[in-house]
């Protein structure tokens, strides 16, 4: 009883036989669908921190037979793990890449071994609790303003086919408050990339974290006035560069910034633009690093008028409402002398004479 019968004998007459392989394949399917493709990636990088974590110590992998206590002891020293010398090249970590090592770990738990963690007891939880409090607040990230969007648009070669994806792939994270890895290559019947009468562009999130079950949360902005931050411009100049590479038979991977099979544009070249451009504008460059093109995004779009609230829906914004809002009220100082330019960029909103239907 509870086992699930097996089909031995595989032949086309046989319905019965052909019918349970299927139902069986779509339910391998459905086991794997509860996250996103990107999303396994990453679980599978953060498990192998875990198992190296118990090789060291000669810690069992799998700890869902062990008794609370003891599950509660080896994830304590996890987190003291990841605390003190992280998982990356400044070797420190924080409560939140911490809290998705141990997802990883608890879904390879379900998956593998259909078995729930119980390791959540009072001392976990001051664990936990402590180290939430000790980072909290270390290198909070300034947002990217339009000024030194502009700033960052001097210091790149758009000749380069790689600056102008780089550049473009900046631009959509400023409005659609992405991750690169979130920007997969275009889907269905396209815009000619040359199109002068593309008058939006349209994000689909198959999954994001504001849209957890994959409802197919749809973002769009239009065009905006300004020729340098130009959300559909951004997204023609991606797919242009992706078009040419193949048509010349590069390998691309899947993503939008792909510039090979397994590569995109690095995170590091994108921090390294920001932060130049925050040195030459007199900022500290420690304040600023790829994420803060989403925060720069979310306080903009703040700043236009939007609620908090759509804002944490629509992208991956960690920072509490009024984190959003101080940082909105210091990006708006920032930018006080763009809003007496005519050409003052139209964050989001639809313009008023529409014509045309295509989507870039």
């Amino acid at each position: 009883m509870g086992q699930t019968p097996k089909c031995d004998v595989h032949t086309d007459t046989d319905p019965t036989c052909g019918r349970h392989n299927r139902i069986e394949e779509k339910t391998r399917q459905l086991k794997r669908a509860p996250v996103a493709d990107g999303t396994l990636g990453r679980y599978a990088k953060s498990f192998k921190y875990w198992e190296k974590f118990c090789n060291d110590f000669n810690f069992p992998v799998w700890i869902d037979e062990l008794p609370r206590g003891e599950q509660a002891r080896m994830v304590g020293l996890f987190a003291g793990l990841c605390a003190s010398e992280g998982h990356n090249r400044a070797k420190v970590g924080n409560k939140k890449t911490f809290d998705g090592k141990m997802a990883a770990v608890a879904f390879a738990h379900k998956a593998v071994r259909n078995a729930m963690l119980d390791y959540r007891d009072p001392e976990f939880e001051l664990i936990a609790q402590g180290y939430k409090r000790t980072n909290s607040q270390v290198d909070r990230k300034q947002p990217v303003t339009t000024p030194m969007l502009r700033k960052m648009l001097e210091l790149i070669n758009l000749t380069e086919p790689q600056n102008q994806l780089l550049w473009g792939s900046m631009v959509l994270g400023f409005f659609f408050l992405d991750r690169s890895s979130e920007l997969w290559g275009p889907h269905g019947k396209q815009v000619g990339t040359d199109a002068t009468n593309a008058h939006s562009i349209e994000v689909r999130f198959k999954s994001h974290k504001g849209d957890r079950i994959g409802k197919c949360a749809v973002i769009r902005h239009y065009r905006t006035s300004d020729p340098a931050l130009h959300p559909v411009k951004a997204a023609q100049a991606c797919l242009k560069v992706r078009g040419r590479w193949l048509a010349d038979k590069v390998a691309l991977g899947p993503y939008l910034t792909s510039v090979s099979r397994k590569e995109t544009i690095k995170k590091s070249r994108v921090a390294n633009v920001i932060k130049t451009a925050a040195k030459s504008m007199g900022l500290s460059p420690k304040e600023y690093s790829c994420h803060s093109l989403q925060i720069g995004g979310a306080c903009a779009l703040l700043a236009a008028g939007k609620s908090d609230l759509v804002i944490r829906l629509m992208g991956s914004v960690h920072q509490a409402p009024g984190m959003v809002r101080d940082a909105a009220s210091s990006m708006i100082k920032a930018s006080t002398w763009e809003l007496h330019e005519p050409n003052l960029m139209q964050l989001e909103g639809e313009p008023a004479n529409l014509t045309q239907g295509n989507q870039a």
